[in-house]
């Protein structure tokens, strides 16, 4: 089986990657940045450079493709999905597993962009797996600045609790929906095991620091002024919504948030080879290792 990954020096991607290659595996991957990839795996992958937002550049690299992992962001998703499934299906493709997120569900924040993507590949007929992890652990790593230097965690989340998943649990389940044909056609949503909220969070970085963390409730617009700021949320990307949790006991729909509070758990067969115990975040300011129960 030949798989094609894009995004492959992305955090999911190079991850996913990895796992193929220790599989005993040779990925192809898709990447903008040639030098990157053949720093990152060698000889150990055949790369491909192109662009998503060209699908015409996709084509040599379909060519003998069984299975294509899409991993794809910003307001122009939805477009290029749907050319990347169309050129996938021409090339002869036999399955596309798309990371989506678990707020395509509820059709908030970039879940608007990746809902979008999802039925623009519905539309196109090729056999899919949507992998819908919900909300990453390692984001965490971004307070690192505020935690050093104000002993501060800063949202606008409230009391709303997400129940963080580690990059590599989700690399793992999409390794597994790439290799396998038993995911043909459904949505996984895979979650960490436990709803946290920033708060909650915040405490047990300091407790694993030794220091002291608040947290702070903001404004949207002040953490979308923040994300203009940091250069992470260009103004022509402010749409969709951010909608970030805020009522953790009202039915979804009726709540200003983009994450179940109560989540349905990952299935047991989806669950990682390794069986985890613990989720690990690395962060070279904090300076250690912060852990936290999962599975």
């Amino acid at each position: 089986m030949t798989c094609l990954i894009t995004g492959a020096t992305g955090a999911i991607g190079s991850l996913v990657t990895e796992q193929l290659i220790t599989r005993g595996a040779r990925p192809r991957v898709f990447v903008r940045n040639e030098a990157k990839a053949r720093a990152l795996y060698a000889d150990k992958v055949d790369i491909f450079t192109g662009d998503l937002a060209d699908a015409k550049t996709l084509a040599s690299a379909l060519d003998g493709t069984d299975t294509l992992l899409l991993l794809n962001s910003g307001p122009t998703l939805a477009a290029q999905d749907a050319a990347a499934a169309h050129a996938a299906k021409s090339a002869g493709v036999q399955h596309l597993v798309k990371l989506s997120s678990y707020d395509a569900n509820e059709n908030v924040g970039t879940g608007v962009w990746h809902a979008q993507g999802e039925a623009a590949i519905r539309k196109s007929g090729i056999p899919f797996t949507f992998v819908q992890p919900s909300g990453f652990m390692s984001n965490a790593a971004y307070w690192a600045h505020s935690i050093e230097h104000d002993g501060v965690v800063r949202s606008c989340t409230g009391d709303g609790k997400i129940p963080f998943i580690h990059p590599k649990d989700i690399a793992a389940v999409t390794v597994e929906a790439l290799t396998s044909n038993k995911y043909k056609g459904q949505s996984l949503t895979i979650t960490g095991p436990e709803p946290l909220s920033y708060a909650e969070m915040a405490a047990k970085i300091g407790a694993a620091i030794g220091k002291t963390i608040r947290f702070e409730p903001i404004s949207e617009e002040q953490v979308r002024l923040r994300m203009e700021r940091d250069g992470g949320l260009p103004r022509r990307h402010r749409s969709p919504p951010l909608h970030l949790p805020r009522h953790p006991h009202r039915p979804p729909r009726q709540a200003n948030r983009c994450r179940r509070t109560d989540p349905r758990p990952q299935p047991q067969n989806l669950r990682t080879m390794d069986q985890r115990k613990r989720l690990r975040l690395r962060h070279s300011t904090f300076g250690l290792d912060i852990l936290v129960p999962s599975w």
